[in-house]
């Protein structure tokens, strides 16, 4: 806000005061209101800078990933999808896998996983797991990639990397490994659930490029 000073003192003389009119008539301008006037303005100026520079908000580490709740700590993170081509269809497929942060140990022996496509679902598992003497509809093999201290086919450090290949139709494409369903034709989509001990589900939706002409692999 501009405010001039101005008739401040008590007792102003009739004098200043006919002064000070003759001074507003000739167009002049007192230096001390004029060097008043420049300061207000310069603090008004100095206040609008203020409020229009952004101020950065503090960030804070994401600590979702840590959790005592038993339904989310042994959870996988997938890192890659590969799908292996013959006579230009997906005829198997691999997931390479790792421990999401902050999660206990898996073991890849009790995962569930449940694939949706276009001709049905499917339940699969572990070629080396118990729950093959249940009702279930194929099975996937484990490879160690990184494993350091020789626990697989369990995840137990964050740095292990272990793979999952899941064969697709009845041709025995994949050695230790069931086959189900039918092979994915170019750009058909599927949805695999895969599910720990605990219950944890992580979600992987697969989308088949719309050519295969050629190709030995390619990424989902």
């Amino acid at each position: 806000m501009h405010r001039r000073r101005v008739l401040r003192l008590a007792g102003v003389t009739a004098t200043t005061l006919a002064v000070a009119g003759c001074s507003g008539q000739d167009g002049s301008t007192d230096p001390a209101d004029a060097a008043d006037e420049d300061d207000t303005a310069g603090q008004d100026e100095d206040a609008a800078t203020d409020e229009g520079t952004p101020t950065a908000e503090p960030t804070t580490e994401d600590e979702s990933r840590e959790t005592d709740d038993p339904q989310v700590t042994d959870r996988l993170d997938v890192i890659s999808t590969v799908g292996l081509v013959a006579e230009e269809r997906i005829s198997a497929v691999e997931l390479l896998v790792a421990l999401a942060p902050g999660s206990d140990p898996v073991d890849l022996r009790d995962l569930v996983i449940q694939w949706v496509d276009d001709d049905g679902s499917y339940d699969v598992v572990a070629a080396s797991s118990d729950a093959t003497d249940t009702a279930v509809d194929g099975t996937f093999r484990t490879t160690p990639i990184k494993d350091s201290d020789g626990s697989a086919p369990v995840l137990n450090e964050p740095g292990d990397r272990l793979k999952l290949t899941i064969a697709l139709g009845t041709d025995d494409e994949v050695s230790g490994a069931d086959g189900f369903g039918e092979p994915l034709e170019p750009e058909a989509d599927a949805v695999l659930r895969i599910a720990t001990e605990s219950g944890a589900t992580t979600t992987v939706r697969l989308a088949v490029p719309s050519t295969l002409a050629d190709e030995r692999a390619v990424i989902l």
